[in-house]
């Protein structure tokens, strides 16, 4: 399984924990579907029930026309279908990769035009039936603080009373020395907002 999910290990909400792929009562486990390989999608129906939302990678980000684009297949409606037959909650990952990896110009273009993507996330909602949503910023400069909290705040007003909206934010350590790779997370405030915050809890090493 761990080759076609990433499980965040530490899933926050206003009243329960949810540790690895064990699900607590109430459903509040959350799945992100790995690097677009939702063709390797082999979850039994019946493990459907133990989820809350599901995130899949299938918003894609045009960074020259600062556009979104949802990416459509047969297996997409396959798994809406379940989704919504399941009463599973699901929704896009939104992130700041690139094909060198996470980058963070494409955050910056991201954040300079957040009021029109945000307009064009709350049409694609309505059109798809969105109901929960990831943001997965990460390594952005530290002097994108301001903006990210404002963005994050913004999709909170603008589409958390539709979607469940969470955040992964890079865990704060001093173990290995200081890192400045998640000082423009804002922890204190994102902690304010309605929304889950969702610690990426790896080990030392990705895979593990």
């Amino acid at each position: 399984m761990r080759a076609f999910f990433t499980v965040l290990s530490f899933l926050f909400s206003a009243d329960a924990i949810a540790v690895q792929i064990q699900p607590l009562p109430g459903r509040i486990s959350g799945w992100v579907t790995e690097w677009d390989q939702v063709a390797d999608w082999d979850i039994p129906e019946n493990d459907l029930k133990k989820l809350s939302y599901v995130w899949l990678r299938f918003l894609k980000f045009d960074k020259e026309q600062s556009s979104l684009t949802v990416v459509e297949s047969p297996l997409f409606e396959k798994l809406v279908k379940l989704f919504k037959k399941n009463s599973v909650s699901f929704g896009p990952v939104i992130h700041n990769e690139s094909d060198k990896g996470y980058s963070s110009e494409v955050a910056e273009i991201w954040l300079a035009n957040q009021d029109r993507l945000i307009a064009q996330l709350n049409s694609l909602r309505k059109k798809y039936e969105w109901t929960a949503l990831n943001l997965d910023f990460e390594s952005l400069e530290p002097g994108l603080k301001e903006p990210f909290s404002r963005f994050v705040y913004r999709l909170s007003k603008v589409l958390g009373p539709y979607m469940r909206i969470s955040v992964a934010v890079h865990p704060k350590t001093k173990s290995v020395g200081f890192d400045h790779i998640g000082y423009f997370q804002d922890v204190d405030f994102l902690g304010k907002l309605p929304i889950d915050i969702v610690v990426m809890a790896y080990d030392h090493a990705w895979a593990t």
